[in-house]
């Protein structure tokens, strides 16, 4: 395998992109990670010559990064300048006292602003929108579902579709699933909103891999979150047919997980699962599960281990057991 060439970019936490790095330069010494700088001004998410730098890599790796409403900021820029269509992200306990012992899915769904576009009419009236939802996006998510699932040897994929609000975006969404689906040896279902939701809680093991329209993934990623140990904690990722975007999964609420790289650790670790290193993915996400295991963690999650000395105990156990 030829050396992969990896981005780092600082996001809004530096220190927190260095974690995710250091646990990178752990598992995979190999990977050649080279750093860019973001750009503050002009609506741009990085400087020009940055730019350039992610044409000629194989992943982005970014700090915590937060958008501004409406598809603005770093990360939304991103996704559409590599239209990355696919929002990838896992949900499984950190440890026994954190979160559902039996959950562990991957919820896969289309990238807002790279599926959907908004457009507004004026009238005497008022404002009128309407919303288009790109099919091409929604045949390349599910697409990219079956080769997760694939890869992570699940058997189960769950569509899950919200009410009649938008009849003709649910057609067409759930008639793409089924074509997808149906030559496939996988177990295919469509779920209304509510069926997941009870499902999730009540038998979170009956569900394997999860796929969302931008509808109903805020729902189903904030319900995932939930059930191991709230948003701010997991694996998060864009992909498509280029170079990946890596960072740590938003945190809302009064968590206050902004200094907490565990997210920005397992997305790395995610990243390295992206570009065919299953065992470096699997030594990373080992390695956390042990610190928190240890009770070694941010105080956040109850403990007294500042960050970097959070993230240095996760690369010593990477290296201790490669």
């Amino acid at each position: 395998m030829s050396a992969k060439r990896v981005l780092a970019l600082p996001g809004d936490r530096r220190e927190t992109a260095e974690a995710a790095a250091l646990a990178v330069e752990a598992a995979a010494p190999g990977v050649d990670i080279i750093w860019g700088d973001m750009d503050g001004g002009g609506g741009r998410a990085v400087t020009p010559e940055t730019a350039n730098l992610i044409l000629a890599s194989d992943a982005v790796l970014c700090g915590p990064v937060r958008d501004a409403p409406g598809g603005r900021g770093a990360a939304a820029s991103l996704c559409r300048h590599l239209r990355l269509y696919a929002h990838v992200g896992e949900y499984w306990p950190l440890c026994s006292y954190i979160g559902s012992k039996s959950t562990d899915l991957v919820v896969v769904s289309m990238t807002p602003v790279v599926a959907t576009s908004v457009t507004e009419i004026d009238s005497l009236d008022g404002v009128s929108s309407e919303v288009f939802i790109s099919e091409a996006a929604t045949a390349q998510t599910f697409a990219r579902a079956i080769a997760i699932a694939e890869a992570k040897r699940r058997r189960g994929v769950a569509m899950v579709l919200e009410g009649e609000t938008a009849p003709g975006a649910r057609r067409m969404i759930g008639d793409s699933f089924r074509r997808h689906f149906a030559a496939s040896e996988f177990e295919a279902d469509v779920l209304e909103a509510a069926e997941f939701s009870s499902r999730l809680a009540v038998d979170p093991s009956s569900l394997d891999v999860v796929v969302a329209g931008p509808v109903e993934s805020p729902f189903v990623r904030g319900q995932a979150a939930g059930m191991v140990g709230g948003c701010g904690l997991m694996p998060n990722g864009y992909v498509g047919n280029g170079p990946g975007l890596f960072l740590p999964e938003p945190s809302f609420g009064p968590e206050g997980r902004e200094g907490n790289p565990t997210s920005a650790i397992l997305s790395a670790a995610m990243m390295l699962l992206h570009l065919g290193m299953a065992d470096a993915y699997s030594s990373i996400k080992r390695a956390v599960r042990e610190m928190y295991r240890l009770g070694r963690t941010t105080p956040d999650i109850g403990g007294n281990t500042p960050p970097g000395e959070f993230a240095e105990g996760v690369a010593e156990l990477v290296r201790a057991n490669r």
